[in-house]
């Protein structure tokens, strides 16, 4: 019972909807659907039917219309057309009841269904009957298709009377015309049977115009997506009844033109098909939510999905839940059920939810599918909010009769045995069996089947004995053997008698040679057998070896013994494995080794014993790096006069010839020397390494810009050098520009001045340095540079030395204002005003920053510039030639001319032996030269840049460190 306010709630949601309605459809179409059918009377005659369904606030129905009928495949020549007359029209609203529509002059949209029907013999034996009718009734209110105002509807129908002789069309139960809601729920079916029992398929297909042809689809629409759907939801289709499922998009109105095709088959063969024209018209605005259909639950049967699979017996009844979330909402339901089984009734339990229940008499009713619908509105006014969905009825009435086969119904444990059910489609069995698919079971059980036909099915069980196999268990008197022992195996369990493989006899001992599996096999009363099997591994001896580290023992020397190719090892004589002893006697010592496994083996070694002093070996080198092209000498430790020998081994490897105490060495490797005395003792010297290197190639290119600005900074790199320790930056002319940092790397920074420069790299490796890269560095003033710019003389200088500033700035962009200069840290003077040039002094060593700052009157600062760590000043100690005077050899060394340009001579007073070297600022060796009986060396330094160099001279009792100058 409602009460007084949900009524007044309804009524005025009625009128919003009324006026909703009434606006909305002020631009409805004329043509909301059409579908042709046909029914054979007989003696080649066909009754055509054609259903029209028109918007009754469009333009009139037809009231003649004219169907089109072309024969094709052999019947080319049948073309003709059928005119129709109007048999009957009824308005067919979804709205509720007592609402005046537009098909009455009221306001609400309103439908109405016009019939039209006509006969015509078509001739027998033609593959295809084309009949088809277009008329032009489509306009701009459509908004799923392109250009619609200019589009026809059209509908057809093909008849194969070759196949299907006298055959009759499907029929339609639903109406082609739906109201829906944005964002809700819709479901649609066309309740459509086949009264001949033929099967139906249902596609989506472009909605057609005139001659058939296809009408294009709105941007992003299809025929399986026909209108604009709710975000992440798709169009649901379901070709095996043509139910319809989607939501349509939010918030929109839509009115959308769907063309369904309909094949038909009989005996798997096409014997037809039509198309039908409808019309989904989704309102702007709603205010009730659809009704959704819940449980069902038939009296006998199964559920899946849709379907429903009933398998004969007492009449039929199926429950239907349906429920609205609107609660005042009245819900009313109706079913076709009748018109497709003959007698079935519906009937209507409650207002909301409601339960539908159908009541189908089976007696006589054919095995067969049986699609029906069922229609559910809310009573929603001025328009309902309604469902229609299609359901299928499968009747069997035959069920299925299963029986069993079984391979054996009495096995032994573990044995094989095979259930094989027939008499079904499909079959599911208890306790894992696979129908047909053997398995071994280890117990008495009952197997049960279900057996299942279109839905329906049937069960039935079998008995298996399986009788218990007797117990075999084996034991061994080892689980593994060495060669030579033996094995001795035995069996127990409940087994009447017992056979082994491979000859052996329970109980008594053998001896295997190679691993086996042995297996014996156990026979019960109930001749049941049972088998077991053993693994024995047979493990080899191992190849035990006596090792020595010398055979041959001095004086004082010890030797120390071990064993090989086993895990722990046992000598005699006291020896301990792998402890050195020191022998007094000669003797010959014996080993037992014995491997994981346990087994065992010996062997022997004899060391000899000599009584004299053992030797001792040495080795010793100036240098352990040698370069390409040049040697050193190594040194060892013999004494001939008492009958010593030496041998020099490189690499682990003899060196024929080498016997002397001396090898000169010319090439890398590991070298060290075996002594030997007169009692072939022998003594092994350490090893030392000597590698050899090759200059470096040049440089790449130098990466940086070539033109800078007066006094600018740059930075400046090249790629790695294969094999170089360092790289050397130089500048010509020096004082053109100076390195602030970074020298010795592959990247540095250069301060210039206002004059161009050449910038070189070298790469250095202990050989020497490779050929130059260079640079040309192009200084300018132009229109890029800083308008604040200024350039020292030099950048790099000596302690106490004096450069020159000037002044470059655009005088344009500073009038009026003062020049203002700092020179940075240890300079003299410390600052100065104008523009200069200004001549300064550094008293201390380091990089120096100077900045010019332009102020005004009042001391304010407008513009200025900053060069960091621009002069490079090196202390006054590190700018001249040095001797260094050293004890021993010498009292005073001589070298000149310092600076040089190339070659640095050196006058030693007493003759001397040993290497120069010639060493980086940065400390790092540069090249080595051998020296011997020479008062007097020259020193190239004409591969280097200018900078400055340390010459270091080694003799054996003493070293020499000069200091040179290289400059340009």
């Amino acid at each position: 019972m409602q009460t007084t306010t949900s009524i007044h709630f309804r009524q005025l949601i009625s009128f919003i909807f009324f006026f909703f309605i009434s606006n909305q459809f002020a631009f409805a179409t004329h043509a909301v659907g059409a579908d042709l059918t046909y029914q054979c009377l007989g003696n080649n005659t066909y009754e055509i039917s054609l259903r029209f369904y028109r918007d009754c606030s469009g333009t009139a129905a037809p009231t003649n219309p004219s169907i089109s009928i072309v024969g094709d495949n052999g019947c080319s020549s049948v073309t003709s057309s059928l005119t129709l007359s109007q048999i009957a029209f009824q308005e067919v609203s979804q709205v509720c009841a007592g609402t005046q529509t537009t098909c009455s002059g009221g306001a609400t949209q309103g439908t109405n269904e016009y019939l039209y029907r006509g006969q015509v013999i078509l001739p027998s034996g033609c593959d295809s009957y084309t009949l088809s009718y277009q008329l032009s009734a489509r306009n701009n209110a459509i908004t799923n298709l392109v250009n619609p105002g200019n589009a026809d509807i059209y509908v057809e129908t093909i008849i194969n009377t070759v196949l299907a002789p006298c055959n009759n069309s499907p029929q339609f139960n639903n109406l082609p015309v739906l109201y829906g809601c944005p964002n809700q729920s819709i479901q649609f079916n066309h309740g459509s049977f086949d009264a001949d029992g033929d099967s139906l398929s249902y596609s989506l297909i472009n909605p057609r115009q005139a001659g058939g042809a296809n009408i294009p689809f709105a941007s992003g629409l299809s025929p399986t997506t026909p209108l604009n759907l709710a975000s992440g939801t798709t169009f649901q289709f379901n070709s095996a009844n043509g139910q319809m499922s989607f939501t349509p998009q939010a918030n929109a109105g839509q009115v959308a033109v769907i063309s369904v095709l309909i094949e038909e088959y009989r005996n798997g063969q096409k014997i037809g098909s039509m198309i039908r024209d409808l019309q989904m018209i989704i309102l702007n605005n709603c205010n009730s939510t659809a009704p959704t259909v819940g449980a069902i639950t038939p009296s006998s049967g199964t559920v899946t999905n849709n379907i429903i699979t009933y398998c004969g017996g007492p009449s039929l009844s199926i429950n239907f839940s349906i429920s609205d979330p609107d609660i005042t909402d009245v819900l009313t339901a109706t079913s076709d059920i009748s018109s497709v089984i003959s007698g079935a009734t519906v009937s209507i339990v409650g207002t909301n939810p409601i339960t539908v229940q159908l009541n189908i008499p089976t007696s006589g009713l054919p095995t067969g599918n049986y699609p029906f619908t069922i229609t559910v509105s809310d009573g929603g006014c001025p328009i309902p909010n309604v469902q229609i969905i299609g359901y299928n009825l499968r009747v069997n009435n035959t069920p299925p009769n299963v029986s069993i086969n079984a391979s054996n119904s009495i096995i032994c444990a573990g044995d094989p045995i095979t259930l094989n059910a027939t008499g079904a489609t499909t079959y599911n069995w208890d306790n894992g069996v696979n129908n047909g698919i053997s398995f071994n079971p280890n117990f008495s059980n009952t197997y049960t089947v279900i057996g299942t036909t279109n839905g329906c099915s049937d069960t039935t069980s079998i008995n298996i004995t399986v009788n218990p196999s007797p117990t075999v268990q084996i034991s061994a008197s080892s689980n593994s053997i060495c060669i030579g022992d033996q094995l001795t195996l035995n069996v127990n369990g409940n087994a009447t008698n017992y056979v082994w493989n491979n000859g052996v006899v329970g109980g008594t001992p053998f001896s295997p040679t190679v691993t086996t599996t042995y297996t014996v096999t156990g026979t019960g009363a109930n001749g049941c057998t049972n088998s077991n099997q053993i693994t024995i591994p047979v493990n080899a001896l191992p190849n035990v070896t006596a090792n020595a580290t010398k055979t041959t023992i001095c004086q004082g020397e010890q030797v120390t013994l071990s064993g090989g190719n086993a895990a722990s090892y046992t000598w005699d004589n006291g020896v301990i494995n792998q402890v050195a002893f020191s022998p007094s006697s000669s003797a010959t010592y014996n080993v037992t080794g014995t491997d994981l496994n346990g087994c065992t083996n010996t062997s022997q070694i004899s060391i000899t014993y000599s009584n004299v002093p053992a030797p001792i070996a040495s080795i010793a080198s100036p240098t352990t790096q040698i370069c390409q092209g040049n040697n050193t000498t190594l040194t060892g430790s013999v004494n001939t006069g008492i009958g010593e020998s030496i041998m020099w081994y490189r690499n682990g490897n003899l060196i024929n010839g080498a016997t002397s105490p001396n090898y000169t060495v010319n090439q890398g490797g590991t070298y060290s020397n075996i002594v030997t005395n007169s009692s072939f003792c022998t003594a092994i010297s350490n090893d030392i390494t000597i590698s050899t290197s090759t200059i470096p190639n040049a440089p790449s290119t130098i990466a940086g810009f070539t033109n800078l600005c007066f006094g600018e900074r740059e930075d400046y790199s090249i790629s790695a050098v294969s094999g170089a320790t360092s790289y050397i930056w130089s500048i010509s002319p020096s004082n053109a520009a100076s390195i602030s940092t970074g020298q010795g790397s592959r990247s540095v920074k250069v301060n210039s001045t206002n004059v161009d420069f050449q910038l070189s790299v070298v790469a250095v490796n202990d050989c020497g340095s490779s050929n130059p890269s260079s640079k040309n560095v192009d200084l300018n003033n132009g229109i890029s540079c800083n308008d604040i710019s200024f350039a020292a003389s030099n950048t790099a200088i000596c302690e106490g030395e004096s450069i020159i500033f000037s002044n470059y700035t655009d005088p344009n962009t500073v009038i009026g204002l003062t020049p203002s200069w700092d020179f940075g840290a240890g300079a003299s003077p410390a600052s100065a005003t104008g523009n200069g040039p200004h001549t300064v002094t550094y008293n201390t060593s380091g990089l120096k920053t100077v900045s010019l700052n332009y102020i005004d009157v009042f001391g304010n600062s407008f513009n200025s510039n900053t060069y960091t760590d621009y002069v490079n000043v090196t202390a006054a100690a590190n700018c001249s030639g040095v001797g260094v005077i050293t004890i021993g050899e010498q009292s005073n060394i001589e070298y000149y001319p310092n600076p040089t340009t190339d070659d640095l001579f050196i006058n030693l007073e007493n003759p001397m032996s040993g290497i120069v070297e010639i060493v980086s600022i940065q400390g790092i060796t540069l090249n080595t030269i051998e020296i011997t009986e020479r008062q007097e060396l020259q020193v190239s330094l004409r591969n280097y840049p200018a900078g400055i160099y340390y010459i270091v001279i080694k003799t054996e009792k003493s070293k020499y460190i000069l200091k040179g100058i290289k400059i340009d």
